[in-house]
């Protein structure tokens, strides 16, 4: 007997994340930054490709990303670089940039799409800082967390904006 083994995508460890519904239900999702080859006219470019593994099988979504407000995100994926992936509740998956924001994807759905949401600007880009994002309250809610080293009179001290 002949086997041929399954074609398994490479997922990468910053950008692979669990979702798990219910008692038997999960996803194992990997969010990678693929370049698409352009023919004649049309340019190659960056596209962002959900990599799938749901009911036993492997299957890769490619996805426009949307901003938050309904509005298309251009070159974000030029950019993008996962830090790390955060389950929210039982329905979402979120894809995180520390520098810019978060890839929101219902990876249940037949055609999960990406929706796009910013985290606040940090000014002090130039100087050290701490971000992270984590899921609270049950996994329903998503803070990002903001830590500044300062000094302050003389002696060490920090700022904390919680998001």
């Amino acid at each position: 007997m002949n086997r041929t083994a399954a074609c398994v995508p490479y997922l990468e460890r910053d950008g692979t994340g669990l979702l798990r519904r219910g008692e038997d239900e999960f996803v194992v999702a990997g969010l990678k930054i693929e370049y698409v080859r352009g023919t004649g006219t049309t340019p190659t470019r960056k596209v962002a490709e959900l990599r799938l593994f749901r009911s036993g099988e492997w299957c890769t979504k490619r996805s426009l990303i949307c901003h938050y407000d309904g509005g298309q995100v251009g070159e974000l994926v030029s950019s993008w670089q996962n830090s790390i992936v955060v389950p929210v509740g039982d329905q979402l998956l979120s894809w995180v940039d520390q520098r810019r924001g978060l890839l929101l994807s219902k990876v249940f759905d037949e055609s999960p799409g990406l929706r796009y949401v910013p985290l606040p600007v940090d000014s002090r880009m130039l100087r050290p800082s701490f971000r992270n994002v984590c899921a609270t309250a049950g996994g329903g809610t998503v803070k990002f967390v903001n830590i500044f080293p300062r000094c302050c009179c003389g002696s060490a001290g920090l700022t904390v904006l919680l998001y």
